[in-house]
């Protein structure tokens, strides 16, 4: 596992109103992820002697973190083997905490056969394109990646959820509804910019999507749909990488750390403009 890109997304839905990050990282790594992210706490997830996540181990974790969250990031810095593919079928067959999909919780969710696939979650997931061509291809998907609104339409209807297809137009859509993000700002190319973005729409559907199951035509007051917190987070990601570019005069040399740290000044301006 990577340290830096859970210690990215728990910094960015810190800075997204989050009112607090927890990391499930291998026991090894735990205490260097979060020094790279100190506002956020951890549990350590149980490793066998090559520092690899026991999956029968790790799922008692997950479900403890998941009964106390608003909202769950799977992926960023995982890596491909046996517990990160545990931890992204466990997280996505339980039914109350929304799920940010992100990384390499796709790829190991194109790796899931679908008899073992119980995608029960309310879930958001985040593909770049090479991961949108993984996924078309594991499930079936007969579309080009080269129009983003088809693209991200066909995938959120294959499997019931939203996807957030970016790219430097960004398409958001439930498989009924699209939504696009058409400002290509090259700055946002930095590595770790990803990890970043999942952690922005996960701290806005942690405050603005209630946990638990929805009723049709019910609707709390003050929430937000899951589509509607998706393209929210991006719009918050953007403003954040338009900020640094006018305050650079630059569309290049951002880091995605500079990113988190602009968050709250492009939620102040979204909430000015409306």
């Amino acid at each position: 596992m990577m340290v830096g890109a859970p210690a990215l997304a728990a910094l960015a839905a810190l800075r997204s109103g989050a009112g607090l990050a927890h990391i499930g990282a291998p026991a090894p790594i735990l205490a260097a992820v979060l020094n790279a992210a100190l506002s956020a706490t951890g549990t350590p997830l149980p490793t066998d002697d090559a520092g690899r996540v026991v999956p029968h181990l790790a799922a008692p974790a997950l479900d403890k973190i998941t009964s106390t969250a608003n909202c769950l990031v799977i992926g960023p810095g995982m890596g491909i083997d046996a517990g990160g593919e545990a931890l992204v079928v466990r997280a996505l067959a339980q039914s109350d905490c929304p799920v940010v999909l992100d990384a390499d919780g796709l790829n190991h969710l194109c790796r899931v056969t679908e008899a073992h696939l119980d995608l029960t979650a309310p879930t958001i997931m985040t593909p770049h394109p090479g991961e949108f061509r993984r996924l078309a291809d594991a499930f079936g998907i007969s579309v080009e990646v080269g129009a983003p609104g088809v693209a991200a339409a066909a995938l959120a209807r294959r499997l019931g959820c939203i996807v957030v297809l970016k790219g430097a137009v960004t398409a958001v859509s439930d498989g009924h509804d699209t939504w696009m993000q058409d400002r290509p700002n090259p700055a946002l190319a930095t590595g770790g910019s990803g990890d970043v973005l999942a952690g922005v729409i996960a701290a806005i559907a942690a405050q603005f999507h209630p946990r638990g199951p929805q009723l049709p035509g019910v609707t709390v007051p003050g929430s937000l749909s899951l589509i509607a917190c998706a393209c929210l987070g991006v719009r918050i990601h953007a403003a954040a990488a338009d900020a640094w570019c006018e305050a650079k005069d630059s569309r290049s040399g951002m880091l995605a750390v500079d990113l988190t740290e602009l968050l709250p000044e492009a939620m102040g301006r979204l909430r000015t403009i409306g």
